[in-house]
C-alpha cells in the first residue's frame, strides 16, 4: 500500500523522487534508532508505561 501512495505521488506531481527516498531513509532511520534506544524495563519503559 504504501508504495502504490509513494508512487501516485510521484506520477501526479505532487512530490519529487528525492522527497518520497528522504523520507522513507529518515523514517527507517527513526525506527533502527528508537529500536537501539528504547529497551524493555528500562525506566523509561516504566515511564512510557505509566503515562499510557
Amino acid at each position: 500500500m504504501a508504495l502504490l501512495i509513494c508512487w501516485s505521488r510521484i506520477y501526479i506531481g505532487t512530490h519529487y523522487l528525492t522527497d518520497v527516498v528522504g523520507g522513507a531513509i529518515t523514517g527507517v532511520l527513526g525506527a533502527i534508532v528508537v529500536r537501539l534506544v528504547y529497551r524493555e524495563n528500562s525506566r523509561l519503559d516504566k515511564l512510557v508505561t505509566k503515562i499510557l
